[in-house]
């Protein structure tokens, strides 16, 4: 007897210093936390239950065999639901969409089961009770709620092997854990009655469970003193499963970056600390997460979004002097409503993902809520990434050829590069659509020397020299151009092949002249032999200063020119100008869009002989382009005689 109270009273210190420990530090709670908490005041009942049974053994008891029913009773139903509610907790990690029908089934049964059996047994006799010397003694069915019980812990065994992939290293190896250890009380109750220790086992194992997947560090911001982005992600899971609707509102402020890089992480907390106090003050404690950087996330109801913004709105913009200098921070607000816009946890949490990244676009668009169609086009933009990751770890990217017509040499001298993904999920996707997406993750270096190779191997192929093609441009962002080491790699691939280096043209947009290793790029490859064209000429933001100086030999005036031309005077003067000008400067003039004879006719009339469009043909793939210079090589007629070859 004393070995009983001695493990009891063991196990009620530990759950005394545990449950105090977890209310006082844990600042956010979620499904599996409010089960944990259960289960620490449910261990503790057990406790002193046990306790309380072992001195009721006293003869002078007055009314003990009553006392003893009651408690004894309790104690089975309370030590045995202890085994649901840790199956519960464990699948509320394991099932983070959410519990199953069997779950639900499964944990509803096993208590009814208990409460049947156990807590009528001072009338039935069925699971125990006390002989005439009141002696506890099992009852014909005492083996059924232990059967239960290994039910359940089987049950939890087979989902947390099945499931495994979902669970993290640690997460997996501490479900064996507590598996075995609470297997092993039950076990040891079943065939070992005079030996009561498991509530001191269940203790064991609650201890663990706390101070790995209860830390409450893992859900909390120490420095900002508000929850995190794991504690984020719980909320959302909590909220979706419980059907409950919300706003995930969040806040950014777009000026942190410089910021933080400017005068570090020391000076500029204050901005942060001084945002998550206006966001608590608007919403409440448990509403505000921090992500990362000064990037935040709120979940509040509908109704509180007005109040919100008129807070926020109320102390910003707030101005810092930081180091003599005055800086203005303005938080950036956007809210996605479940379930009217997004219908499923997963939507939510990467609309906040997309927004962090983009709220700079979102901004400028001036948009402050989500809507179908933003999501629509995230998950599209979601598409064309993961298309390109293929692309460049498969091998999916192709050239397609565009052909040039020069109307002095009556035939077509040369093409445009234009890069194609064959994607096998999503089908071909043209530049427009992973060009600005690869740019913005920093995967479009990869594409373009992958695309150059291929330019390189047409030039340096038999088929460019039987059809004399003098020149292939090729398109060259932003991000390429502010590479220090693309002059050097596209020299290199080119001298690779042994292509003379004039039959390459690079096509630059006007805007990237303002940077300045975007220029020395160029720069060196025109020194190297290389030409290169000014793509899409009067759309874009350039220095005067560099389109006098640089030397470029070409210009390519966008199609919307063109085409606005034929619909307004001023716009045709504006063509013809431009023209002029270029042609003044001793530059060559290439018009691209080029759909109809009547454009083709109006840039003949204007001297324009280099043209590029539907008119001539579409982009092509490598092999389609050697078909159409086999069929036209030898004409001279300006008009295409051919169908239009499709992509």
């Amino acid at each position: 007897m004393y070995n009983n109270i001695d493990f009891a009273l063991s196990a009620l210190v530990i759950e005394v210093v545990l449950l105090a420990t977890f209310c006082l530090s844990n600042r956010f709670m979620n499904a599996s936390s409010r089960i944990y908490r259960s289960m620490v005041v449910a261990v503790m009942l057990v406790t002193v239950l046990d306790i309380v049974s072992v001195l009721l053994h006293d003869p002078a008891i007055p009314g003990r065999l009553g006392l003893l029913y009651v408690f004894a009773s309790l104690y089975l139903f309370v030590s045995n639901g202890i085994k649901v509610l840790f199956y519960l907790y464990f699948m509320t990690i394991i099932r983070q969409e959410g519990l199953t029908r069997y779950d639900r089934t499964l944990t509803i049964t096993a208590s009814g089961a208990y409460a049947l059996l156990i807590l009528p047994s001072f009338l039935t006799h069925a699971v125990f009770y006390f002989d005439d010397a009141l002696v506890y003694t099992r009852g014909p069915l005492f083996i059924i709620p232990y059967v239960i019980s290994l039910v359940l812990v089987g049950s939890l065994l087979y989902f947390v092997c099945k499931n495994r992939s979902r669970l993290t290293k640690l997460q997996f190896q501490l479900n064996f854990i507590s598996i075995f250890l609470v297997a092993f009380a039950n076990i040891n109750q079943t065939f070992v009655s005079g030996f009561l220790m498991a509530s001191f086992a269940m203790s064991l194992v609650l201890v663990i469970i706390y101070l790995t997947l209860e830390n409450p560090t893992r859900y909390y911001d120490q420095v900002l003193k508000c929850p995190n982005d794991e504690a984020l992600r719980q909320t959302i899971l909590d909220r979706v499963k419980g059907r409950q609707a919300f706003l995930a509102v969040i806040v950014r402020i777009e000026e942190y970056g410089y910021i933080n890089q400017v005068y570090g992480a020391e000076r500029s907390n204050p901005i942060l600390t001084d945002l998550v106090s206006t966001l608590k003050s608007a919403a409440g404690f448990q509403a505000v997460y921090h992500l990362h950087d000064a990037n935040f996330a709120l979940i509040i109801e509908p109704r509180k979004l007005e109040e919100l913004c008129k807070t926020v709105h109320l102390d910003y913009p707030k101005t810092y002097v930081l180091d003599d200098h005055e800086t203005m921070v303005t938080p950036f607000l956007f809210a996605a409503s479940y379930p009217d816009v997004v219908s499923a946890s997963r939507e939510v949490i990467d609309i906040i993902q997309y927004v962090t990244t983009r709220s700079d676009a979102l901004k400028k668009g001036g948009q402050i809520a989500a809507t179908p169609e933003l999501v629509t086009s995230m998950y599209h933009e979601a598409t064309i990434n993961q298309a390109v990751s293929r692309a460049i770890e498969h091998g999916n990217l192709e050239v397609y050829f565009q052909p040039i017509h020069d109307q002095e040499a009556g035939r077509v001298t040369g093409a445009e590069a234009l890069a194609r993904i064959d994607d096998p999920r999503a089908g071909i996707i043209s530049p427009q659509e992973f060009i600005p997406l690869a740019e913005q993750n920093e995967r479009v270096i990869e594409i373009g020397t992958s695309c150059f190779e291929q330019v390189c191997e047409f030039l340096a192929s038999d088929a460019a020299v039987r059809f004399d093609i003098s020149f292939i441009d090729f398109n060259l962002s932003a991000v390429d151009c502010r590479d220090p080491t693309l002059a050097h790699r596209l020299l290199a691939q080119m001298d690779r092949h042994g292509i003379p280096h004039d039959m390459l043209r690079f096509e630059v947009k006007e805007e990237g002249l303002l940077d300045d290793v975007f220029v020395s790029n160029l720069t060196r490859l025109h020194d190297a032999g290389c030409e290169f064209v000014i793509d899409d000429f009067g759309t874009g933001i350039s220095n005067i200063t560099h389109l006098v100086e640089l030397p470029y030999r070409y210009v390519k005036i966008d199609k919307l020119f063109l085409w606005q031309a034929f619909e307004d005077e001023r716009a045709m003067i504006v063509l013809r100008h431009a023209i002029g000008m270029m042609r003044d400067m001793g530059r060559t003039v290439l018009v691209g869009g080029v759909e109809t004879e009547e454009q083709h006719r109006l840039l003949l009339d204007l001297g324009i002989v280099l043209q590029q469009g539907f008119f001539f043909s579409e982009p092509v793939t490598r092999e389609d382009f050697i078909e159409f210079l086999e069929k036209h090589h030898s004409t001279l007629s300006t008009t295409p005689t051919h169908p239009r070859l499709g992509l």
